[in-house]
């Protein structure tokens, strides 16, 4: 079975054009790509031992601060991929929220918070699922008054 992973980043030039790229760098381990020890130590509970192809060109350019597009087939590991990204680039000396990330349906939406606290186990980063059918208020509460996101 032929399987594409596609990895486009996306920045806007100083100059006010926008451009596209391929990302060609290829990491053949997580060790490799100059992640935070913490959250490499995240990674390796999770379950993980090598990275998928989609990681292997994904997870740098979004630990630079690209904006990346990725493509790849179910199960590859694309959510991994960015919040990896997400995780490294916290400043964990700052208590407030730092980064959204928005799904089109509750089960990716609970997917993406449950691999998000999985990889910052070691970190101390706090997760919140912000969805449908719960009331407003109660994530308005988690997010600001308890000043731990």
């Amino acid at each position: 079975m032929l399987m594409a992973y596609l990895c486009w980043c996306y920045r806007l030039s100083t100059d006010g054009h926008d451009f596209f790229t391929s990302y060609d760098e290829v990491y053949d381990s997580f060790d490799a790509m100059g992640l935070q020890e913490n959250l490499l130590r995240g990674i390796y509970a999770y379950g993980f031992e090598k990275p998928s192809a989609i990681q292997q060109r994904g997870i740098v350019p979004f630990t630079k601060g690209l904006d990346v597009i990725q493509q790849a087939q179910l199960r590859t590991g694309k959510t991994t991929t960015f919040c990896s990204g997400i995780l490294h680039q916290h400043d964990y000396n700052v208590v407030e929220c730092q980064a959204l990330v928005l799904a089109p349906t509750r089960e990716l939406a609970q997917q993406i918070e449950k691999v998000m606290r999985a990889l910052g186990d070691y970190l101390g980063v706090k997760v919140h699922a912000c969805v449908g059918e719960i009331i407003v208020r109660e994530d308005q509460h988690i997010l600001s008054v308890e000043k731990q996101y």
